[in-house]
């Protein structure tokens, strides 16, 4: 099923209270911490959700910089970027000189890469360092589990960062995403098809993971036979169309008579 920009939209606002919590912790580790930060989870989890949501926190003393990983990406487009950013807020503070720029400058510059997993690792390993060593710099990568064994494996840089793992939905949650879709998206699926039986099939199918919650949507809706709205309004148009005919022969009858 193909979601225009609006529905993304509507989408990336679902955050149970479970990750919410994975929200404030983002945001108090920003604040709190320079060590960079991975935020991982299988494929359709909602990681970039996450990211969305972040970058919907207004704070006056941040700025993002959003990075779509790919395997092209490398250090110098990364350090362009920064100090484009960098030197974009000093035209709007002249009163800072150059040379106190990194020590005086309160703004901090959140530095988020997206599908990071492209990256070769000796790349995210010379970023950790970068951000480490600039206090106006915080770094968050999105990862999938396999993606940070296999980086972690090669460089050894957990130690280095702070883990933030999205959780599965619940069944209930699971129940809520459905009822929050079928409202905010175009999909065939109305609010009333969704009943207890409907919810564990699908969870059941989907392990939970928004996105192949999402993905399974789209079953329904090619689907005839999920869809009671629709299979309602065809026995109504059959049942109509009945008692307009037994009506007619029943008016011929009493003609005859």
């Amino acid at each position: 099923m193909l979601l225009n920009y609006q529905e993304n939209r509507a989408i990336s606002s679902f955050i149970p209270q479970d990750r919410t919590r994975k929200l404030e912790l983002l945001i108090h580790l920003i604040t709190h911490s320079k060590q960079a930060l991975i935020i991982c989870g299988p494929d359709g989890i909602g990681k970039s959700t996450l990211l969305n949501a972040l970058q919907d926190y207004k704070n006056d003393s941040w700025q993002y910089c959003l990075i779509l990983g790919n395997s092209e990406l490398n250090f110098d487009l990364i350090q362009k970027q920064f100090n484009h950013l960098i030197y974009q807020t000093k035209s709007k503070r002249p009163e800072l000189s150059t040379s106190s720029l990194h020590t005086d400058l309160q703004k901090k510059i959140v530095l988020l890469i997206d599908d990071a997993g492209y990256l070769e690792s000796n790349l995210i390993k010379k970023i950790i360092e970068y951000a480490i060593n600039n206090p106006i710099l915080r770094v968050i990568f999105v990862l999938t589990n396999e993606e940070v064994e296999s980086k972690n494996h090669s460089i050894g840089f957990i130690d280095d960062c702070h883990l933030i793992e999205i959780p599965v939905l619940s069944k209930p949650q699971c129940c809520e995403f459905l009822q929050y879709l079928s409202l905010k998206t175009q999909s065939k699926l109305s609010f009333n098809d969704i009943n207890k039986a409907l919810v564990k099939e699908i969870y059941l199918e989907t392990g939970g993971i928004p996105g192949r919650i999402i993905a399974r949507l789209a079953d329904y809706d090619n689907n005839p036979k999920y869809n009671s709205s629709q299979l309602t309004l065809v026995a109504a148009v059959i049942g109509l169309i009945a008692l307009a005919l037994i009506t007619q022969w029943l008016s011929a009858v009493q003609f005859r008579a």
